[in-house]
This record gives C-alpha cells, sequence and structure tokens, in this order.
C-alpha cells in the first residue's frame, strides 16, 4: 500500500541535504496535488503533511556525497497498521493515505508515475521510462501532457 523511492544521487549541485529532502517534499506535494490533495510541509518535521497528519515519510542517508534511501507515501495503506508502532518515532503521530483523503482506492502505478514525472521536473532531469514499466495507455497519456 506505500509507493516507495530510493533515489541515488550524488547531492553535490542540490544545495546540500536540507535542500535535497525539500526538494523531494516539493515532489511529493506536487504528485498528490495531482488527486487534490493539498500537501504541506511541517517545520523540524521532514515529510508531507495533509491536515495535520502525515501522508509521505521521508529518510534520506548520504555517504560520500551519495543520497540513499528516501521516501515512502501512503497510497492505499491500512493505516491500522501504524497503531503497533510508533511513526517516524512520534508517538502521537497521525498517518493518513491517498485512499484515506480521496475516498477511493489509487493505483500505485499511476502515482509512481505522477511521482516520477515531478521528480523531472523538480530535479531538471529526463525521465526515461523502462521498457514493460507502462502500459500502452500511460505512455498515450504521458506524451499527451
Amino acid at each position: 500500500g506505500q509507493l516507495v523511492g530510493y533515489p541515488i544521487l550524488k547531492l553535490r549541485g542540490f544545495g546540500g541535504p536540507v535542500s535535497y529532502i525539500r526538494r523531494i517534499e516539493e515532489v511529493l506535494i506536487r504528485a498528490i496535488a495531482k488527486y487534490d490533495i493539498s500537501g504541506t510541509r511541517v517545520p523540524g518535521h521532514p515529510g508531507v503533511w495533509v491536515n495535520g497528519a502525515k501522508i509521505a515519510a521521508i529518510g534520506v542517508h548520504i555517504g560520500d556525497g551519495v543520497t540513499t534511501h528516501g521516501f515512502a507515501i501512503n497510497a492505499n495503506t491500512d493505516l491500522s497498521l501504524f497503531r503497533s508502532i510508533v511513526p517516524c518515532g512520534t508517538p502521537a503521530l497521525q498517518v493518513t493515505s491517498l485512499t484515506e483523503q480521496t475516498c477511493k482506492f489509487n493505483k500505485i502505478e499511476d502515482l509512481a508515475v505522477n511521482v516520477a514525472i515531478e521528480f523531472g521536473e523538480v530535479f531538471d532531469m529526463d525521465v526515461v521510462w523502462g521498457n514493460g514499466f507502462l502500459s500502452s495507455e500511460q505512455q498515450l497519456e504521458i506524451k499527451a501532457r
């Protein structure tokens, strides 16, 4: 029920770790906006928030100037599972998902396409689709944008 992304990038040129995390947040805020969801940032708490609940977590590791790890965005996640853990180390943290916000099931594949497109825009990179990743219908839809 989560879309997990692990961008592996040389951090040089992205303004340092905080700027990099803000860019990841921007990617996710733009991607969920396509579902008419208004995501926000909360100072001091990386991730993306909707009405005080976290919809996307970000955890980045940087070694030798290269980023690893990344983000997890709740698409169709069973939110009851979060009652068994302390999400993001914050006991009172509320979590949400695309399904909870839109009141309908949303395909992770569609979310992945939206995140990839926004990643390319925010990071000023070309998105190259591997063979078999997108259906013919999705390819036509992207070309039409």
